[in-house]
């Protein structure tokens, strides 16, 4: 299956460079540097050569859709070179989906940003090859990632919100994960939520819940597991609710079975929105001002 997301980034790189770039420029900056010596309170470029490194910024934009950023540092700059890549990217912003793609590093300016669903299902995502795609279809909004981690695993998450009369939202979010196809099963874990006013009293309730379900190695279709065996997680929370001089209390019940494991969870317990660290394999009933 990485073969086959490999191949996909590539299509999507190539038909969009193969767009006819009427307002295409590639921009090229760098810088050359070198290491000098310092001996008996004489400075010479005795190891100029092998101190020596040259550092490129590629940069293609074709109008306000396109941008490709490759930086490349080559070391040394004679002899035998050899040549690095750094935190790239290529974006393609276009209606009704724009797509990205990088190796989601912390300081690239395309990375992973957390789904944003009440129990924090897909709240982070390691490194690795990440492929993003965000848009609007009739109605619903959409955030899917493709990923190619460097622990050799596949990722696959996404979130769908839907606006409903009376000003709720519906949420939707899956996060599917295949390790290694030959010995270990396929991870899916999938939620829902619901999160509006509450009518009449003020306030916001949010109602969230999920469910992790395994694939056998051996099996081509069939998920097995059942919140029966202690892998869901589910939530109930007001907030914001005005009682006399208060105007901000709030209350929930949260559980989250013990065997209900996401490798995509906000951490630690204590990280806002770490719903499904702070609750694992327990049930809290909660009540604040």
């Amino acid at each position: 299956m990485k073969k086959n997301l490999t191949i996909v980034i590539a299509a999507l790189i190539v038909a969009a460079m193969a767009i006819p770039a009427s307002a295409a420029k590639l921009t090229l900056s760098g810088a050359y540097s070198a290491g000098w010596t310092y001996d008996t309170r004489v400075w010479t470029p005795t190891n100029l050569a092998e101190a020596s490194k040259l550092t490129l910024k590629l940069e293609f934009t074709e109008g306000e859709s396109i941008v490709a950023y490759l930086p490349l540092t080559v070391k040394p700059f004679v002899g035998e070179p050899e040549v690095a890549v750094g935190s790239w990217y290529f974006s393609y912003a276009t209606a009704p989906f724009s797509f990205w793609v990088s190796p989601n590093d912390p300081w690239n300016a395309k990375q992973f940003s957390a789904l944003g669903d009440p129990l924090g299902i897909g709240a982070k995502l390691g490194g690795g090859v990440v492929l993003n795609a965000k848009g609007n279809i009739l109605g619903a909004g959409l955030n899917i990632y493709a990923a190619g981690l460097a622990t050799g695993a596949e990722a696959y998450l996404g979130r769908a919100t839907y606006g409903l009369p009376a000003e709720f939202t519906l949420g939707l979010v899956g996060a599917y994960t295949v390790t290694d196809p030959e010995t270990d099963p396929d991870e899916l874990i999938l939620g829902a939520d619901v999160v509006g006013p509450i009518p009449g009293i003020g306030g916001n309730i949010t109602v969230a819940g999920a469910a992790q379900l395994s694939k056998p190695y051996d099996s081509t279709w069939g998920f097995e597991g059942m919140p029966s065996n202690d892998n869901y997680a589910y939530r109930l929370a007001l907030t914001d609710i005005a009682v006399g001089p208060v105007t901000k209390a709030w209350a929930s019940y949260t559980a989250v079975g013990g065997m209900f494991t996401d490798p995509y969870k906000a951490s630690p317990a204590s990280a806002p929105g770490a719903v499904l660290n702070k609750y694992a394999g327990k049930a809290a009933a909660e009540v604040g001002v």
